[in-house]
Parts: structure tokens; C-alpha cells; sequence
């Protein structure tokens, strides 16, 4: 662990050295503890922290007195769920790939009908999802100038960029399905709309172009308020696709598999804890890791480290930029070395390049780096992987 110090607070960044961190990390990093709206709290970065969309990735810090929508970021919510299946005889990569094709929208797709009267859905709907879709989500459209329709038929769709759907063995032989996803163009739309305000708001007096900043308790409390809906509206759309998966292609009880989630773009209203490219690491509360579409995710549980801001990593972290990815690597010799590990995939193409092994940090240095913050209990190896082209 290292600091960077800067005139308003110092930030933590959990990795050995100082030369593991590029230059455009660095400087995002300098320029937020050098900024107003970062003073006070314990600053932690992750040892997974890259240079993000105007907001480093890996950042932790318990709320003050502002917020900005730009740190949060635009896929509020953003988050990792792994289901254990048990089992599973005869299972077919091949057939679960065809499957979802047919059955989860991704990319820019949305579904043809309303995902909620789906009969794998409303199976295992409740009265707290109906109220969010009916209720919360509609308000938070209306307030912020979307189209109902739109997000509506968005649930239970995957996306583009690093989201994922993936299948792997665990070390008791049971298979496990993950699914990665967030809140889809919904959150996207609520962190600009709010970004915007903020920087109507502070005009000419802001401190950093793009991290401007609303007063928590004033104009940011309505940025919380539609904060808080995208990220349960990220819950359920991950919730739907697994609805589907689970009950329809592998005809189990959606109600009766063991769920275990991390999300890690988001404000924690349990502690008050925003996490940008983070998850939550307490003790006792079990989280999950993914490192890129060859090396696998960690089960693990945390250990309440307060110097992690009781957080983790959310993957390995990019070395690559997603140009860079595609501009440098191998795709033949990306696609060989997944077949040499047994992974079945028809998603590695030259979109999905920026998302391989070679374009994230070692796996190994995010292990010994998480020592301090996360107790691994499992490691799950990848047998099938889904990723959509844009």
C-alpha cells in the first residue's frame, strides 16, 4: 500500500508499489484528493484501479457533504451474481449459448414484450419487485425524461462493453451460472440528467470540469433518490435474466439456488459507502470476484478492514485500454488458449478482444493484494462464456 497526498485529503491505494499505477490513474486520483467535494473520509482505491470515464476505477470513500453523479458513474448499479446449480449431468456449453441468444437481449437489444408477465418471471415476482417497476421506476422516468416503454422491455437484457453471462465449475463439481450486469440506458440517463444539474448548478465556480457537484442534502438528495432506484432496478434485471436461465433452460426452482451478488458501482445506504469499481467486504458476508473471460472468479468472504473501507476489488482491472485491446492483441491466440482450458465460447471476436486475459492485471497480484480485505473460500473455473458485441 502506498498514498498520494493532495491538499484536500490522501488517498490509500492498495498496491505494492508505486509503479504499478500508469500516469492517467495517478492523475485522476490526484485530482480528487485534491478537490473539494473529497475532503474528510478515508480515501481507499482498490488494487484493481484503472483510469475511468472522468472517474478512477477502485474508488472508495464514506459520503460527506456532496455527491457526484459522474463518480457513481452512468451503469448505477453495475453488479455480479453467481447462482450454484449443483450437479449438473450432460451440460451442454453449446446449447446454453443458443439459448441465450434466443432468450437475453444483449447489447443494445431490449425484449419484444414486457419481461415482468414472462411465466419464469412472475413465478418468483414479488410485491417489493412489482412495486419498484410500477411504482418507483415509473416516478424516476417520468422526473427524468425517459421513455417507459424503453425501460420497461430493458429488464432482464445484458448489455454491451464487459457485461457478461458465464458458466464454470466450482471445486465441489457443481456448476455455477454468473451473470454480469447493471441498469442498463436507465441508469445511464439518470447520471447524466443529474450531472447536468450539477453543472448547471455550479456554472463557472466548478473546481474540475465533469465533477461537479450537488449539496447531498439539496439537489443531490433527488440524485439519491433516482440513484437508489436504478441500482434496485440493476438488481432485478440481473434477477429476471437468472429467472429465465435457471427455471427455463436448466428447469431448476429459481426460488431454491443459492444467490451469492456483489455490485460495485454504487452509493451503500447500509453504510453509507460509495463504490466505484468496489464491492462490499464484511465479515461474514460472502462476495464474488471475476477476473476476465479465461482466469475464473473468486468466492470469497470479507473481513470488515476499515483501512479497505470494508471493501474489495470488483475484478483484475484493465492494463489495456479497450482500444489498445483491440489495436495489440492476438485474436487467434486468444481464441487457442481458451479451447486449451476447456472454456466454450462463440463471443471472442474482434469487439470482444479488450475483454481477454492479457487485457487485465494478473490474476495473481489481485490475490496477494486482497489478503487484507477478502478470505477466498472457492475459485470457480470458467467452462462457458457469453459477452455481446456492441
Amino acid at each position: 500500500m502506498f498514498e498520494i497526498k493532495g491538499s484536500k485529503n490522501t488517498a490509500k491505494v492498495m498496491l505494492p508499489s508505486e509503479d504499478m499505477l500508469d500516469t492517467e490513474t495517478r492523475r485522476q486520483i490526484e485530482t480528487f484528493v485534491n478537490h473539494p467535494a473529497f475532503e474528510g473520509p478515508n480515501i481507499a482505491i482498490m488494487p484493481d484501479t484503472h483510469a475511468g470515464m472522468g472517474a478512477v476505477i477502485g474508488f472508495t470513500m464514506r459520503m460527506n457533504g456532496y455527491v457526484i453523479p459522474n463518480v457513481v458513474g452512468v451503469d448505477i448499479g453495475c453488479g455480479v451474481d453467481t447462482y450454484t446449480l449443483g450437479e449438473i449431468p450432460g451440460f451442454n456449453p453449446a446449447r446454453l449459448d443458443k439459448f441465450i441468444r434466443e432468450r437475453i437481449p444483449s447489447g443494445f437489444a431490449k425484449r419484444r414484450r414486457d419481461p415482468l408477465a414472462e411465466t419464469a418471471v412472475s413465478l418468483y415476482m414479488t410485491r417489493a419487485d412489482a412495486a419498484l417497476a410500477d411504482g418507483d421506476v415509473a416516478e424516476t422516468v417520468r422526473a427524468t425524461g425517459q421513455d417507459a416503454e424503453n425501460v420497461r422491455y430493458s429488464i432482464g437484457t445484458l448489455g454491451g462493453g464487459n457485461h457478461f453471462i458465464e458458466a464454470g465449475i466450482d471445486s465441489m463439481g457443481r456448476l455455477r451460472l454468473t451473470i454480469h450486469s447493471g441498469s442498463r440506458n436507465f441508469g445511464l440517463r439518470i447520471a447524466n440528467f443529474h450531472q447536468r444539474r450539477a453543472k448547471d448548478a455550479q456554472g463557472k465556480n466548478a473546481e474540475v470540469r465533469g465533477l461537479e457537484y450537488l449539496p447531498a442534502k439539496k439537489q443531490g438528495a433527488e440524485y439519491l433518490r433516482d440513484m437508489s432506484v436504478a441500482q434496485r432496478y440493476a438488481d432485478l434485471n440481473r434477477r429476471v435474466m437468472g429467472m429465465i436461465l435457471i427455471r427455463e433452460f436448466f428447469g431448476l426452482d429459481f426460488g431454491r439456488v443459492e444467490r451469492i451478488t456483489s455490485v460495485h458501482n454504487y452509493i451503500d445506504f447500509d453504510d453509507k459507502i460509495i463504490r466505484k469499481g468496489a464491492i462490499r467486504a464484511y465479515q461474514g458476508e460472502r462476495l464474488v470476484i471475476p477476473f476476465n473471460m479465461e482466469d475464473g472468479i473468486i468466492i470469497g468472504t470479507g473481513k470488515s478492514n476499515r483501512e479497505w473501507n470494508c471493501s474489495a476489488p470488483h475484478g483484475a482491472g484493465r492494463v489495456l485500454s479497450r482500444r489498445r485491446a483491440k489495436e495489440t492483441l492476438d485474436l487467434a491466440g486468444a481464441r487457442e488458449s481458451m479451447r486449451e482450458k476447456g472454456i466454450f465460447t462463440t463471443s471472442l471476436n474482434k469487439e470482444t478482444l479488450d475483454e481477454v486475459r492479457q487485457a487485465y492485471k494478473d490474476k495473481e497480484l489481485i490475490l496477494r493484494s486482497i489478503e487484507p480485505t477478502v478470505e477466498v473460500i472457492d475459485f470457480i473455473r470458467p467452462v462457458y462464456n457469453f459477452k455481446a458485441s456492441e
